[in-house]
C-alpha cells in the first residue's frame, strides 16, 4: 500500500514539474493559445442564441487587489 501510495506522489510531483516547465516556455504557450483560439473560431454552436436576446461580456470588472504591505481604507 505505501509503495502504491509513493508511486501516485512520484507521479503527481513529476506531471507538476513537467506542466510548470511547459506552461514557461514561450513555444507551447503561444501553442496553447493557437489551439483555444482555432476552438473558439470554429464552434459548432453560434455564440448568439436564436432568441432575440442580449449577451454581456464584462471583462475586467473587479477591484484591484491590494498590495501585501497596503493597509486597508475603512
Amino acid at each position: 500500500m505505501k509503495k502504491i501510495i509513493l508511486i501516485l506522489i512520484t507521479f503527481f510531483i513529476v506531471i507538476f514539474i513537467i506542466g510548470s516547465v511547459l506552461l514557461n516556455s514561450y513555444k507551447f504557450q503561444d501553442r496553447l493559445l493557437n489551439i483555444g483560439l482555432n476552438n473558439l473560431v470554429n464552434i459548432s454552436e453560434s455564440f448568439l442564441d436564436n432568441e432575440d436576446t442580449l449577451k454581456v461580456v464584462v471583462c475586467g470588472s473587479r477591484s484591484p487587489l491590494p498590495s501585501p504591505g497596503t493597509p486597508l481604507s475603512h
